[in-house]
């Protein structure tokens, strides 16, 4: 039904909305048109494979006939939409939307997939099958090697890329379930690839499985370089410390002066270049800047206020062996 395209004589309504309000949420009278043009059609097919099968409604807000956001005008769409296709043994796909910059879960990209889409609640839950199609997800990069310090998260397309279907990950397309009612749905991935001229491809049934669920549970440490946590960052920062003081109790230790040195010790200590420069963000130190750290280190108690600069504490090296056990080793070589 291209309503857009249509003349006035053609379409004679003021709008194709499919549902309206006149006192009580219900069909237009376009809906309505639809229902007897479908059920009308069905009638005069003399073979089966002239049935009208479905409708592809794109999409639910310009069709509609209400803000996506009333309940109430939702709850009776969906039970009328359900009615209607028993009635007339057909489907009906509805096309929404994501908002423009929807948020991935990195570490698990399925989760809440069906209240990625906008509206209320009842948009993913009244229908009885909700599909997602959205691009794989996993880091974006140029020439197929990943950009330095790319937190950890599943690299969906590396098994479409490995099998040399597709150039890049943004080639590729998940197809998934997000919600059904059925107790057979299928519930995995389908990969699709883009291909010249708007075809997509289905290469779904040209992947091993075994490489399908190794790239939903575990990232490839190969592809992606491990996530380095904050904690990571403030012991980077100790063992700084202890290079230039040999972690001598009481000895001053200035913000400004360590980041003088974080340049030259970068090569030799592990995860020292993660630390930001000194910051504050309204009036705190912003999180993950040298002197975040040092307030870190601080609470920890390995270091002591002393006006402006810090000094190490008298029993630092035993409170740094509690707080880090599993890294007293490389705390020695530091010292």
């Amino acid at each position: 039904m291209p309503f857009i395209s249509m003349t006035e004589e053609e379409f004679d309504r003021p709008n194709p909305s499919l549902f309206s309000s006149d006192g009580a949420w219900g069909p237009s009278e376009t809906m309505k048109a639809i229902r007897v043009f479908i059920t009308d059609w069905n009638k005069g097919a003399e073979r089966p494979e002239d049935r009208i099968l479905g409708v592809v409604m794109d999409s639910a807000t310009s069709m509609a006939g209400f803000d996506s956001n009333a309940a109430d005008a939702v709850t009776n769409f969906f039970f009328y939409m359900n009615r209607l296709c028993q009635a007339l043994d057909i489907f009906w796909i509805i096309i929404g939307h994501t908002p423009k910059a929807p948020r991935f879960d990195p570490n698990d990209p399925d989760i809440d997939a069906a209240a990625r889409l906008r509206g209320v609640a009842l948009w993913t839950t009244a229908p009885r099958t909700t599909i997602e199609v959205r691009l794989a997800q996993g880091p974006r990069f140029r020439g197929n090697k990943p950009a330095k310090g790319k937190k950890t998260a599943p690299f969906e397309a590396k098994p479409v890329l490995d099998a040399g279907l597709a150039a890049s990950a943004d080639e590729v397309v998940i197809v998934r379930l997000a919600k059904s009612n059925f107790h057979d749905s299928h519930r995995g991935k389908h990969f699709l690839v883009r291909r010249p001229g708007g075809m997509f491809e289905d290469v779904t049934h040209r992947l091993s499985p075994e490489a399908v669920d190794e790239a939903n549970e575990e990232p490839d440490d190969e592809v992606i370089e491990p996530a380095v946590t904050l904690e990571d960052g403030t012991y980077a920062m100790w063992q700084l410390i202890c290079a230039l003081t040999d972690a001598r109790a009481g000895k001053a230790v200035s913000a400004h002066a360590l980041w003088q040195k974080r340049e030259e010790h970068i090569g030799a200590i592990p995860n020292l270049k993660t630390i930001k420069a000194i910051g504050n963000t309204d009036g705190m130190p912003r999180e993950g800047a040298l002197n975040w750290h040092l307030e870190r280190l601080r609470h920890h108690g390995l270091l002591i206020k002393h006006g402006r600069p810090y000094k190490i504490a008298q029993d630092a090296e035993a409170i740094a062996g509690s707080v880090w056990p599993d890294r007293s080793t490389e705390l020695d070589n530091a010292i």
